[in-house]
């Protein structure tokens, strides 16, 4: 396996790790935290604190994935 798909697979599998913390075990913490609604509206929200997690992670593996790549062009141009 590639370093760049190491990098991919560590930031999807961070991003379950953390859709499962969310959902599960801060949710219950975040509802003291979070000013105003209840459990429904919360319920909501959650998802959407997901998805930006998501949106997160997959934008630090794609600017992983560029940077090195910009480097290895960089290199061929060099020699």
């Amino acid at each position: 396996m590639l370093k760049s798909e190491k990098v991919i697979v560590i930031g999807i599998g961070s991003f379950i790790g953390l859709f499962i913390l969310n959902s599960y075990f801060l949710s219950y913490i975040l509802s003291f935290l979070i000013v105003g609604g209840d459990e429904y509206v919360l319920s909501y929200l959650m998802p959407i604190y997901s998805g930006i997690a998501l949106i997160g992670a997959i934008i630090i593996c794609c600017s992983y994935v560029i940077i090195k790549k910009i480097n290895q062009l960089r290199e061929e141009i060099n020699k």
